[in-house]
């Protein structure tokens, strides 16, 4: 995974979308590659299409799966837990609850939405109050529906 990644992230940024994440799982002829890619407002069908004809060129252009395998693109979908501060980033403007490392109440969170990302804290309009919350103490995030 480490020859291939470089690579495949390099292929997707050509296009001004982000790798969120790359998994590989399986062996031999069961392998399958997926790519998880977004940018701001999402990415269509059409994009991830055009993304996986270009990922499939490279991988067999290199021979870096020296069999067959299967490549999936996608989005990481809207109830997928944002984690990373690129994955903030790319929602700005949205509607998020946080989840805070060691609470003693799991169901305690915070609803709001995100203003920016600042060196390593999330800025967060709640209730017309901006906070800025450090990225260390954020356990997850979901987008609020």
């Amino acid at each position: 995974m480490e020859q291939i990644e470089p690579g495949i992230k390099a292929l997707v940024e050509v296009e001004e979308i982000d790798l969120v994440e790359l998994k590989i799982a399986g062996i031999g002829p069961a392998t399958i590659v997926r790519v998880y890619v977004d940018r701001p407002g999402g990415v269509s069908v059409d994009q991830c299409a055009q993304i996986s004809r270009r990922i499939s060129d490279y991988l067999d252009a290199r021979d870096l799966i020296p069999h067959k395998y299967n490549l999936e693109v996608s989005s990481p979908g809207l109830d997928r837990p944002l984690v990373s501060k690129a994955d903030f980033q790319r929602k700005k403007g949205e509607k998020v609850t946080l989840y805070f490392k060691n609470q003693t109440d799991p169901r305690q969170r915070v609803l709001g939405v995100i203003c920016s990302v600042e060196a390593e804290d999330l800025v967060l309009d709640s209730q017309g109050e901006k906070h800025k919350i450090p990225l260390s103490l954020i356990e997850k995030a979901l987008i609020a529906f």
